[in-house]
């Protein structure tokens, strides 16, 4: 006791003189690695004891004790002799220890390592008690113990038969995996089943069918200068139940087409109305069947066709005027009984004057007799009508007389 207690005084003097003002934090921490964790029954384990300054405080010795549970049995004890200094070194018999740091720690650093063999299952521990802990002064220090459960050793039973699983499943690459297992003790024991794979033709993907379409042919086109567009057409492809068609262009002087549109089945022809004048293109028709040009089936690229969008510079010539000949009538005899109808041009203008001219008289005549007869008529209608009105006043003049003779009578 006396040897450690001068041993700490040494380590309290160096620290005070050797290294001067070092401020810093006032507390380690002391701890066991590792702190927790499962060891399995009858294997051979290392436990640490650990010192690790808290902020800058300089540590340059620690005092203690590591107390082991029975089924953890010590089997040696070490420390680097070129970083600590051990006063009262631990040892298997006796694990309480005083040790210093050469030079002084402001971090981490291993004081010593105790290998250990489990023994029988269940809860072990590795406690720490910390007695001192010296740097320029008695430090404060925080203790982290270990704690472990030993698991007793896997003890299995024979293995069960292979039992197919599926496709590239388990790791396996076109090959079907196959699994065994056992029954091993204690439960969780990794070592309860395994696998492998098996080569399997149903594995293997089968390559894709591929769909042969035929390419449409007798591509041809124009350019039509008015409206500054090229119309492409061709005959449809041979192949039944296509999509449509992708059409491709491209500059003459460019190496690889770009798709620039896509028409229907039924459709033989395509206007192209984004060109460029002066430009030369290609063109080139493709059959699918899909949808898009990244998934579906397409035939190969038609013959292409060159079409050039430059405007014909038409020469204007003076033409000499065509001499017309005018072929003369033939002379004709006519016999006697037959004349010719023929009418002067120059007799025309005079003849049409007196046809207007009756044509107007008799429209004349007929409207003045169309009157004369109304007149006549409402005129019969007007001497009837009063003849009518006479004969009533006549008789009723009689009948008036006939009442008078009554009434003579009668007086």
């Amino acid at each position: 006791m006396k040897t450690k207690k001068l041993f700490f005084y040494l380590i309290s003097i160096i620290f005070l003189f050797g290294f001067g003002e070092i401020a810093g934090a006032t507390d380690a921490s002391v701890y066991v690695l590792p702190g927790s964790g499962e060891l399995k029954e009858n294997k051979e384990y290392t436990v640490s004891v650990i010192v690790e300054a808290i902020g800058e405080e300089v540590i340059g010795a620690v005092e203690g004790n590591l107390n082991l549970s029975k089924n953890l049995v010590c089997q040696s004890v070490s420390w680097s002799n070129d970083e600590i200094l051990a006063s009262s070194p631990p040892s298997c018999s006796n694990l309480t220890f005083a040790l210093g740091i050469k030079g002084g720690t402001t971090s981490k650093k291993t004081l010593f390592t105790v290998k250990v063999k489990t023994a029988s299952s269940g809860n072990a521990n590795a406690n720490l008690s910390i007695d001192k802990v010296a740097g320029k002064k008695l430090l404060d220090a925080t203790v982290s113990n270990g704690s472990y459960t030993i698991i007793s050793s896997c003890v299995c039973g024979d293995w069960e038969s292979w039992q197919s699983g599926n496709c590239n499943e388990g790791g396996c690459d076109k090959k079907r995996v196959y699994i065994r297992t056992r029954s091993c003790e204690p439960a969780g024991c990794s070592a309860g089943s395994e696998t492998k794979c098996v080569e399997d033709s149903a594995c293997v993907p089968k390559p894709e069918t591929k769909i042969t379409i035929a390419a449409p042919t007798e591509l041809s086109g124009y350019f039509n200068a008015d409206n500054k567009t090229i119309l492409i057409s061709w005959k449809a492809s041979p192949a039944k139940d296509i999509s449509g068609y992708f059409i491709l262009r491209k500059l003459s002087s460019e190496a690889h087409y770009k798709l620039i549109g896509t028409v229907s089945a039924t459709a033989l022809n395509y206007k192209d109305d984004l060109i460029k004048i002066e430009k030369t293109y290609d063109y080139s028709v493709v059959a699918f069947k899909g949808r898009s040009w990244d998934n579906s089936a397409r035939s190969e690229f038609s013959t292409k066709t060159t079409i050039s969008a430059k405007k014909v510079k038409e020469e204007i010539k003076e033409e000499e005027p065509e001499e017309i000949e005018i072929e003369k009538p033939k002379e004709e005899k006519y016999s006697a009984s037959i004349l010719p109808l023929e009418i002067e041009e120059s007799k025309t203008p005079w003849l049409s004057f007196f046809g207007l001219a009756f044509a107007f008289l008799s429209i004349g005549g007929l409207v003045y007799y169309w009157k004369w007869q109304n007149k006549k008529l409402n005129a019969q209608k007007e001497t009837v009508k009063l003849a009518e009105i006479e004969k009533a006043e006549k008789i009723e003049k009689t009948e008036e007389n006939d009442i008078i003779d009554l009434r003579k009578f009668k007086k």
